[in-house]
């Protein structure tokens, strides 16, 4: 799938202070377009540590003739997804699915836990994992999204998942709404992580196809390189 990265950083690229306060770093403006986006999509796809820490919602509030329902995806390597989070609560809304080892999965060590998703109406992705407790195959998980229909990915999620995506060169698109605002702090929290990069040969390098001004907040969309 078209698979696209949103996030709201600071001036010096942080997404969340040290503790995690990221709400709100970009104005109600980008915020909005950032519902209208959700709208345009198949799939959002976040991590586990996003839904214990934010417990988001990852539904388009906007409406309109043209809006999708896209489905939400949790990458969630342990089945760790908190039975009483938002997602679950309102899986039977929306299409919510959690993306698990297959192996355990199939398992009875879940069987209780995986029952009760069920009955809450949460659907399974089994994915192999990387082995060594290294987290899900995500060409695996992209594939199988398109086997459900789901041609456009969104991508709200922690650095970890992120630079995962950009290691396997698996991202196409990034929408990134920069705030007025810098934090100039070691240890707050960057968009993607998680990558040993030598020189800047190594980095990711993608095209910059528009900007445009939302308030006091700039609106960059990127775009891999052909």
């Amino acid at each position: 799938p078209w698979v696209i990265a949103k996030w709201a950083q600071t001036i010096d690229g942080r997404v969340a202070t040290r503790t995690g306060e990221s709400k709100w770093i970009s104005n109600e403006w980008s915020r909005a377009r950032v519902q209208r986006l959700r709208g345009r999509v198949d799939a959002i796809l976040t991590g586990i540590g996003t839904v214990v820490t934010d417990d988001p919602m990852l539904n388009a509030r906007t409406m309109g003739p043209s809006r999708r329902v896209a489905a939400r995806v949790v990458a969630d390597t342990d089945l760790d997804i908190p039975l009483d989070c938002r997602l679950v609560k309102t899986a039977r809304e929306y299409p919510t699915l959690v993306a698990c080892d297959a192996h355990l999965l199939a398992s009875d060590i879940v069987k209780t836990k995986r029952e009760a998703l069920l009955a809450a109406g949460v659907e399974f992705v089994p994915v192999n994992t990387n082995g060594h407790g290294h987290g899900l195959r995500l060409p695996e998980l992209m594939a199988a999204l398109m086997q459900r229909c789901c041609w456009t990915v969104m991508v709200e999620s922690g650095p970890g998942l992120l630079g995962s995506l950009l290691e396997l060169d698996l991202l196409d698109e990034a929408v990134v709404y920069v705030a007025p605002l810098v934090l100039a702090d070691d240890n707050a929290k960057p968009p993607a992580g998680g990558r040993v990069v030598q020189g800047l040969a190594g980095g990711t390098r993608m095209d910059l196809c528009r900007v445009k001004r939302i308030g006091g907040d700039v609106e960059l969309v990127y775009r891999r390189r052909t």
